[in-house]
């Protein structure tokens, strides 16, 4: 199982790449997973999605990938934001409905990240907006 483990106190190095992840917590087990799946309309394989994992704690975390290239209105989207721009096209296929329909189910929704430093895409802080998902930065997370 995928564990957090701190930083070492210098940081994090240019090579580590940014994790960035859509989480449901508190998840009643690993079976109701697939319906939180299914409530996303999460397919598999997503080219959004890198990996889908379930913690023992109750948690899953859609990690979003950063496989295919893109394009926004100015051009190629800088290597380093694919992984946000990626979160981004995909939360705008979701409906506020599809997480107030697993926070009526008594889960938390939000979206993690770490190892990232620089601006966070206007477009990306306007979709956690729309769905109500708190950010959370958390540096250092391996």
């Amino acid at each position: 199982m995928p564990r957090h483990v701190d930083a070492p106190a210098g940081g994090c190095t240019k090579d580590e790449p940014t994790l960035l992840a859509l989480r449901i917590r508190r998840i009643p087990d690993p079976k109701a997973l697939e319906k939180v799946k299914s409530t996303l309309r999460y397919r598999d394989p997503d080219p959004a999605i890198a990996e889908v994992t379930f913690l023992d704690d109750g948690i899953g975390s859609f990690f979003f990938g950063d496989a295919q290239p893109l394009k926004n209105e100015e051009g190629p989207v800088p290597v380093s934001n694919r992984k946000l721009w990626m979160a981004t096209s995909w939360l705008q296929d979701r409906a506020p409905e599809q997480f107030e329909k697993l926070r009526a189910e008594g889960m938390d929704c939000d979206v993690a990240m770490s190892r990232y430093s620089g601006p966070i895409p206007w477009p990306l802080l306007k979709e956690l907006s729309r769905l109500k998902l708190e950010l959370w930065l958390i540096p250092g997370v391996k």
